[in-house]
């Protein structure tokens, strides 16, 4: 399981954030975040890097690819970056998780990572 970020260029029609080698028709949740979890929330050898609080925003999601086949799926979310300046050097952290019967626990994280808005 693992993301695929792009550059976060301020004014983008179309910014993306995805995850690939998920189990194929997973549902799952997208978690972006304003900072990250310190230290990370670790239980039953999962960790969560980002904050579990109201500041969180969930994101559901279904992947794509065959239907419970291991490592078959990929999910994408797309998103307009606002044309406004003052966003650049702001950053916002994201993780994955999808229900997975054969993952810790019963599900599959990615780490975090930290996207930082952009000037072009």
């Amino acid at each position: 399981m693992h993301v695929t970020p792009r550059p976060a260029i301020i004014g983008m029609d179309a910014f993306g954030l995805g995850v690939a080698c998920i189990p194929g028709g997973a549902t799952g949740l997208l978690g972006i975040a304003a900072s990250s979890a310190q230290p990370p929330l670790s239980a039953g050898g999962v960790n969560v890097y980002i904050p579990l609080d109201a500041g969180t925003v969930l994101v559901p999601f279904q992947a794509s690819g065959a239907q419970g086949i291991p490592g078959a799926g990929h999910a994408s979310l797309s998103l307009a970056i606002p044309d406004t300046p003052l966003l650049s050097g702001v950053s916002f952290y994201a993780q994955w998780l999808a229900f997975d019967a054969a993952g810790p626990m019963g599900v599959s994280l990615t780490d975090a990572v930290q996207i930082t808005f952009q000037l072009p």
